[in-house]
């Protein structure tokens, strides 16, 4: 019985180590992942008339720039023209060390911006050596049921740099455009990033909110796309 036994581990060992390693899927603690995204991310204000007039979210590049919609910036969704008395942006950093929260505010201007895509490139004024850790992209598969991780400024500044998680509702939506997933999109959260929990990679940008927990996201292969064809692709894609 015990030969029996130790031959049955023997298998089952063996077909463990046969199994191909994945190329593609990285693990860290969760914990760590959920404190790396929201690092990554940051307010973002569009500026009218020398007042904020709307609000969203960010995510910072390697090249110093930040990533956020194109909408934020425009007097109507999927239309060129932008807001009336349209001055730039402000980027606010925000930390929380042993509960205490704080914040720095940076000014912005729009680099490029598409209403087709609903990107918009920032410029940002400042010493950018206080800016939280830059995106790192992942342009691979995206299956049904991928765990993903957001993050966003919801309802107002007061609930920034929120967390929230789900998972790939659909891998592709209006032809390749957007992939659809479960997550919350509120008010604040257009341009936020969406991240594997696995490693957190970033795979897209929120954009649109369908339903309650349906949300439409720009994977990064579009964001590639647009970046290529408004000549912006080295300050998005530096490596």
């Amino acid at each position: 019985m015990r030969r029996l036994l130790i031959l049955a581990l023997i298998a089952v060992a063996g077909c463990a180590t046969a199994l191909p390693p994945s190329n593609h899927v990285r693990s860290i603690p969760a914990v760590k992942v959920a404190e790396e995204v929201v690092s990554q991310s940051v307010g973002v204000e569009s500026w009218a008339k020398d007042k904020s007039n709307g609000m969203g979210t960010g995510v910072v590049l390697e090249s110093g720039y930040v990533l956020s919609c194109a909408h934020l910036f425009l007097k109507e969704i999927d239309k060129p023209e932008l807001k009336p008395g349209l001055i730039g942006a402000k980027i606010t950093v925000h930390r929380w060390y042993r509960g205490k929260h704080s914040e720095t505010k940076f000014d912005a201007t729009i680099e490029k911006i598409d209403h087709v895509y609903d990107l918009a490139l920032l410029r940002v004024k400042g010493d950018k050596n206080v800016f939280p850790n830059a995106v790192e992209f992942y342009e691979g598969e995206l299956p049904i049921g991928t765990p993903i991780y957001s993050v966003g400024c919801p309802i107002s500044e007061g609930y920034a740099m929120t967390l929230a998680s789900g998972i790939v509702s659909h891998p592709s939506r209006e032809n390749g455009k957007f992939f659809q997933g479960d997550i919350a999109v509120t008010g604040g959260c257009s341009g936020g990033g969406v991240f594997l929990q696995s490693d957190g990679r970033y795979v897209g940008q929120q954009q649109r909110k369908q339903t309650e927990n349906m949300a439409l996201i720009c994977p990064t292969s579009k964001i590639r796309e647009w970046a290529r064809n408004a000549g912006v692709e080295p300050l998005i894609f530096p490596r």
